[in-house]
């Protein structure tokens, strides 16, 4: 769970976390509450998708991936 900001939405949309409202604390312990009480098939579903995420988005090769392609565009503006 995070707070909802324009760069913690793919928690919801992923369907691997939940976004509150900024501030909303009687929110953040909803969902807190609501984590602790998911059943293990929801939680263990919840954890796949969690780690097919990051190991797409975060993993050594899509970082690498991304940084070159950072240094493609920086160097094609450079010239």
């Amino acid at each position: 769970m995070a707070w909802d900001t324009p760069d913690t939405q793919f928690l919801k949309q992923e369907q691997i976390g939940d976004v509150v409202s900024l501030g909303n604390i009687d929110g953040l312990a909803q969902s807190i509450k609501r984590q602790f009480a998911m059943n293990d098939l929801k939680y263990a579903q919840q954890c796949l998708r969690a780690r097919e995420y990051a190991n797409k988005h975060f993993s050594s090769k899509a970082l690498a991936a991304l940084r070159f392609a950072f240094w493609q565009s920086a160097s094609a503006t450079q010239s």
